[in-house]
Order: C-alpha cells, then structure tokens, then sequence
C-alpha cells in the first residue's frame, strides 16, 4: 500500500492550535487529516487554524475530513478555520457553497485584487544564473557560489550593478510566468548540475512555495533585471490576527503586536540575487522597494539559525532579532527578525535589539 504524500506539522499556543498540511488531500490521506484535527480536541485545544498554503491537491475526501472536524470542534464550543486553500479546494468550496463555513468569508472574496489581469506566461531565458541569497518559506538564507576573491569587478566600458539595473513589482500572473527562472536561482545556490537540478526535489519544493506564496492575499513581488532577471524579493502583508506568529517561542513582544493588529508588518519571504560585486546592494534595494511600496512600519522575516552567513548579511541591512518560532513545515526553531521603517518605530523596538544582543550575540 502506497504510504500517503501529506505531511502533517502541529504548533500549539495555549489553547490554539496550528495545523500545517503539505502534500495531497485525497481518500488515502484524508483520514490522517480527520486524525490530527480531532487529536486537536482530545487536547484541550478550542481554535484550530488550518494553513493549506503548501498543499498541492485536494478533492472531496479532504472536504468532507474538514467539515466533519468543523461540526465537532463546533460541538465543543470551539472555532475551525482553513487558511489559503490551493485552487481545487476553493473551486468545491464555491460549488459546494461550504467557504463561509470554513473560511470565514465567501471564495468570491478570496480571489485576486482587482487590477491584477492574467498575462502571457514569460519564457525563462536560456542562460543560467546563480543567487546570493536564496530563501525557502518564510525565511531567508545567504548561499554564494564562489567565494568573494574569485568575483571580479565590471569590465572597462561595463556598467557596474547600480548604474544597469532596473527594479520593477510584478503582478501575481506575471509572477508565476517567471517560475521556471526563479527556480534557476534558488537550485543554482545548492551547487548542482544541470541535470541533477531538473531531477532534484527542492527545485519542485521551490514552486510549491512560491505557488503557495502567491496565493496569499497581498502577495507582492519586485524583481531586478537588465537584460534578464538577476533578482527578486517577494512576500505579502501580515494578518492583523496575528495568525503569522502562531508558534513563536515565548510572548511576542507588546509593540509587534500593536504594530500586527494595526496592519503595519510584511512578511518578506524571499530573496534572490544573482551573485556579484555589488549583490549586497541589489538585495538591499530590492527590500527596500518591497516594504517602502506597502507602506509598512516593519519588515518580518525568518532565517536558519545555524545559517550565519544569511544572519550576517541581515543584520548588516538593519535587521534586529527577536525570538525564535517553531517553523509551520518543520520541527525546527528558526531565528525571527525584523526590520524597523522610521523613527518612531525604531524607538520602540530599541529595547527589543538590545535584549537580542544580550541573547544572540554576532
């Protein structure tokens, strides 16, 4: 009997809990679903939030495993509520009319901003190109190909990274055409050939998240280019519920709560950029763009913590350390930091950097 592809990850807060799924719903997998959210119950646990951002399919099995769990978490007084759903589940939901039930709001109203209008995928062209920072989920990791003394500077009559590239935020239609390049990237930083890149798993756990991250509300992304796409950074807003920080180790400190209830945080999921000279720049520029188009008072994101080179190159961009949470696709802790926009809030989260400096010192 072939052994189900769904992975399961459970992160309790208190009373609440939440439920990460990864892989496929379907008749062999869904009873394990049914098993994890009534285990949930049998814990004590009232509000279940279940994130199905890297869940590639999921057919009426899963369907009638959620809405059996509803029913019952109802029963006990409790709330049950989906989180990004993948496009097959939002399709039986709207045919089903089940959204409201278990999404809080209508499928309709999940749908893309408006402006967004679907284009022609853009073809990846032919050449290969390698990141310096190449990140996962939610977090961000620092990669280099080559040690710095074997890059060399632009040539005569070359223009340098600055002076060449261009930054441009791409719509979430454009996004998913450019895919296949950012792929290149992210396998690139791992150092394997060309054909153990196409035959590799992280290549297609690159798209899943990238798929899974575009279909989160607010989702943004701005990519560097010349005369092709030599980096990008990508994430999307942070839920004024907090959902985001389900799993963080401790109590999230009082002003990242102000600021998350008040809309004010981004999540930077990702960034890549090609490896150069003046690389550090283009990364630096590119979460500049991201966060200064959203208008936001804080940067989040997450980092490997045995990932030093990554933790470096953030703190040397401003960002400070905070804590630690559980990551929602692994038992591992990773490091969480941020990054203040403005005075005002680099006031309030100056107490926070020097407690990080007593706990993490560089």
């Amino acid at each position: 009997m072939p052994v189900p592809q769904l992975t399961i990850h459970r992160h309790d807060r208190h009373n609440r809990a939440l439920i990460t799924l990864s892989g496929e719903i379907d008749l062999e997998s869904a009873p394990l679903v049914r098993a994890a959210l009534a285990r949930c119950l049998s814990d004590g646990i009232r509000i279940v939030d279940v994130d199905l951002t890297p869940v590639t399919f999921c057919d009426c099995s899963g369907l009638n495993s959620f809405l059996y769990a509803t029913q019952k978490t109802t029963e006990a007084g409790g709330i049950l509520q989906l989180h990004h759903p993948p496009p097959t589940l939002e399709r039986i939901l709207d045919l089903t009319g089940c959204g409201l039930l278990l999404l809080g709001a209508p499928v309709g109203q999940l749908s893309s901003p408006p402006g967004d209008v679907p284009a022609p995928a853009v073809q990846p062209p032919p050449r290969r190109s390698a990141p310096l920072v190449a990140a996962g989920s939610g977090d961000a990791r620092w990669r280099p190909s080559r040690s710095r003394k074997q890059q060399h500077g632009p040539r005569e009559g070359e223009l340098s990274t600055m002076e060449a590239v261009r930054l441009r935020r791409v719509n979430h239609w454009l996004a998913q055409g450019l895919g296949g390049e950012l792929a290149e990237l992210y396998v690139d930083s791992r150092e394997m050939s060309a054909a153990e890149a196409h035959r590799s798993r992280s290549r297609h756990d690159f798209l899943n998240r990238l798929t899974g991250d575009i279909r989160r509300p607010g989702f943004a992304m701005v990519i560097a280019e010349t005369d092709h796409v030599v980096g990008c950074a990508f994430g999307f807003p942070v839920r004024s519920d907090g959902f985001w920080w389900l799993g963080f180790d401790g109590a999230l400190p009082h002003s990242i709560e102000q600021l998350t209830a008040s809309g004010g945080v981004f999540a930077i999921t990702s960034i890549l950029v090609q490896p150069h000279p003046q690389d550090q720049v283009v990364g630096r520029r590119l979460q500049e763009r991201l966060l200064s188009d959203h208008q936001v008072s804080l940067g989040a994101t997450l980092a490997d913590p045995d990932d030093h080179p990554t933790l470096v190159s953030l703190r040397s961009w401003g960002w400070l350390d905070v804590g630690e949470i559980w990551g929602p696709m692994s038992a591992a802790l990773l490091r969480v930091l941020v990054l203040p926009l403005g005075e005002g809030t680099v006031a309030r989260l100056e107490g926070l950097a020097h407690d990080a400096q007593t706990r993490w010192p560089e």
